[in-house]
């Protein structure tokens, strides 16, 4: 059993197929691993939000409910950073890669090649600004919600 199921195990629901909103939250999770798994892979710097296994507000309720409910201070850093992470999924990317590719290979026109990595470089710097605005948004969310809960620890 993960540890997301044990924080929200199923609830016994006499013949029903819906699943519980924890249910949902896990689900969800798990799916949004996968997505990330795949866009580290693909060496893009930005993905389309469509990727996202919900809307990109869904996914921040998920993680958040998730980070609220733990106690295990690893899962909380890693969902956090997973959190941020959503900064990466951008709308209007499409199916593009998005990287500055620099191998040139053996027999290719280097002038051809310096020209292939400038536009690169202008679509990845254009992405990237808007990546770092909003992850800075994103985190500014998990640096409140830490000094939100120091301070409920240091209450109790």
């Amino acid at each position: 059993m993960g540890l997301l199921s044990k924080l929200f195990p199923k609830k016994s629901s006499a013949g029903s197929s819906k699943p519980t909103k924890g249910e949902d939250v896990v689900a969800l999770i798990t799916a949004y691993g996968g997505v990330l798994q795949a866009h580290s892979a693909a060496g893009s710097v930005v993905s389309d939000v469509d990727r996202l296994p919900a809307s990109k507000d869904t996914m921040r309720a998920a993680i958040l409910t998730v980070i609220h409910a733990t106690d295990d201070e690893t899962l909380r850093e890693q969902l956090e950073g997973a959190y941020v992470m959503l900064a990466e999924f951008q709308p209007g990317v499409g199916s593009r890669v998005v990287k500055i590719d620099t191998d040139i290979g053996a027999t290719a026109d280097i002038k051809e090649s310096a020209l292939r990595v400038a536009a690169q470089a202008e679509e990845f710097s254009r992405w990237n600004a808007q990546i770092a605005l909003e992850a800075q948004r994103l985190l500014q969310d998990v640096q409140e919600f830490r000094a939100k809960r120091a301070s409920k620890t240091a209450l109790a």
